[in-house]
């Protein structure tokens, strides 16, 4: 009986187990390069994006004008132990072409093998380098208003593309300043949005951020905008004054927000016809 090998199988010595009748049979098989020209295998340096081809090239070293055309002088590829491709040798170089996201890798780095194969002429050969994928970097962008209102309802929406084209995968988290004020998973689209959050930072800058997390091709980040938060729509309640034209008498006025909460600081002007105008500190949302 005789096979056919799926993958070139390099000079050394083999053991061979042979099943039949359920009987087992172990033999050594000796693979020669004696007596053919010893070959070696450089594979030309190889960097890629997670969602762009890649050319995997190796070139068969120590010899020249190896360029046949009888399907045995072929160099095989392999990462992570699993063939991605074969191809003829052509001017000792075998050349072929992958997409790293079709054939499900990860981002990272990954083992990277060129296997050349003999024949009647030349030794085969191998060698063996890291191939580095990376992660594609995304980009973010943020539609909010730069001047919200304290207390107001806030609607956040931020868009996340790859190459101008919609990322469909993956969580997008909220943050001002370092509390996270939700968490929503982008749609078909490429867009998530948190609506009717409650502005309860006091008045002036703040850290409005983003953050993207999903599969592993994308690179996780974070981008930031600047928001100034303005003061939002206060009441007065001023409560009744007894006396008489000659009393001296307290003007008690309440401070509060639009969800009548007390505010604690800040300044109250009084104008009283015929007296001069009078400026208090608030204190515990009563002047």
């Amino acid at each position: 009986a005789s096979i056919i090998p799926e993958y070139p199988i390099l000079d050394g010595q083999y053991e061979i187990l042979t099943l039949c009748e359920d009987k087992i049979s172990k033999n050594t098989l000796l693979i020669s390069g004696e007596g053919l020209i010893q070959t070696d295998v450089i594979i030309l340096p190889h960097y890629s994006q997670y969602n762009q081809e890649i050319t995997l090239k190796a070139k068969v070293g120590n010899v020249s004008n190896i360029n046949m055309n009888d399907n045995v002088s072929k160099m095989y590829f392999y990462i992570d132990d699993y063939k991605v491709g074969e191809a003829l040798v052509q001017n000792n170089i075998g050349t072929i072409t992958i997409q790293p996201s079709q054939l499900n890798l990860s981002s990272g780095i990954h083992q990277l093998e060129a296997r050349f194969s003999r024949n009647t002429k030349f030794a085969s050969s191998r060698s063996n380098t890291t191939l580095l994928i990376s992660q594609d970097d995304i980009n973010i962008e943020i539609d909010a208003l730069d001047q919200p209102k304290y207390l107001d309802d806030y609607n956040i929406k931020a868009r996340f593309t790859f190459e101008d084209n919609p990322i469909t995968a993956g969580v997008a988290t909220f943050f001002i300043e370092k509390e996270e004020i939700g968490q929503k998973d982008l749609d078909d689209l490429g867009i998530a949005s948190i609506v009717d959050t409650k502005i309860k930072y006091t008045p002036g800058t703040h850290t409005l951020s983003v953050k993207y997390s999903g599969p592993n091709q994308y690179v996780g980040k974070t981008i930031e905008k600047q928001i100034e938060v303005i003061g939002g729509e206060t009441f007065l309640t001023i409560f009744n004054v007894n006396g008489k034209p000659s009393d001296i008498v307290d003007i008690k006025v309440k401070v509060t927000d639009i969800n009548d909460k007390l505010i604690s600081t800040g300044t109250l002007s009084f104008d009283i016809p015929g007296e001069e105008p009078e400026v208090i500190n608030i204190e515990n949302g009563f002047d």
